[in-house]
């Protein structure tokens, strides 16, 4: 068989008398002709209700009794076909907004089919953004930074307008008693009097912890903090002693679809 064309032979549809013929595949064909010449006879009446046919019959018997499938179209022969759709020009109102996919939901399908078995990687770093437990995170955490003293933090303000007040009692309440704010390490204890004409932005502090084997519980105590306050994001910073972050050595963790370095999540 020719997998580059669709070759009928002995079409009789309707007005079709013993027609015979091949169609390239992958390349746009017009059929023309007067009124009744059977240019629907042949393109919906016996090449797509073909295409219908043999998918039909491709599915489950459950699923077949909820289709209404036509008649065989009377044809001896026809090879080449994939699956197909049609458009007719009455199917919609003209928009500039229409296309195939729109018309036909093909659009749809193929989000749920990339969200099901697509790899999601972060746009901008190319990083895989599958989400990871907590123990997996502090696995990842040992491996990389044995040895090194970490801040284990919670982004909760990013270049924000305001005081913050209840944000801050909040994190207070759940056992922060330290936060990153703007360029410096301070108690909040008692939450501190943000200008709300500035933008700020606000680090919390759950814990200073040196990385090792040794530290494994700890460790994972501050992750699931930093994580059940913070919808399941946090992020980490080398520093070389309690009080200091270096806000260069910034790498995230996330329960979710998060990149491991920027935090972008789908």
């Amino acid at each position: 068989m020719n997998r580059d064309e669709i070759v009928i032979t002995g079409a009789n549809e309707h007005n079709l008398n013993d027609l015979s013929l091949s169609i390239p595949r992958n390349r746009i064909t017009v059929i023309t002709g007067v009124s009744g010449s059977g240019k629907s006879s042949l393109a919906f009446d016996t090449i797509l209700a073909e295409c219908q046919r043999r998918f039909f019959y491709t599915l489950s018997n459950y699923s077949r009794q909820f289709l209404d499938l036509g008649t065989r179209p009377d044809v001896k022969q026809i090879s080449g076909l994939s699956p197909a759709i049609s458009l007719e020009q009455n199917e919609t109102q003209p928009s500039r907004r229409s296309t195939v996919s729109t018309i036909t939901d093909v659009g749809e399908l193929l989000g749920v089919l990339f969200s099901r078995f697509g790899e999601k990687n972060c746009p901008n770093h190319g990083n895989p953004t599958a989400p990871m437990d907590i123990d997996k995170i502090v696995e990842n955490i040992l491996l990389n930074f044995n040895g090194q003293l970490l801040a284990i933090t919670a982004p909760i303000v990013e270049n924000k307008k305001g005081v913050f007040k209840v944000v801050l009692n909040k994190a207070f309440n759940k056992g922060f008693y330290r936060a990153f704010i703007d360029g410096e390490v301070v108690s909040i204890d008692p939450v501190p009097n943000l200008n709300k004409e500035i933008k700020h932005t606000i680090k919390l502090i759950f814990d200073y912890v040196k990385i090792s084997e040794k530290s494994r519980d700890r460790l994972k105590r501050a992750i699931r903090h930093v994580i059940d306050l913070n919808e399941g994001f946090g992020e980490l910073f080398i520093a070389e002693k309690q009080g200091q972050i270096d806000l260069k050595t910034k790498t995230v963790f996330s329960t979710k679809d998060g990149c491991s370095e920027c935090g972008f999540s789908w």
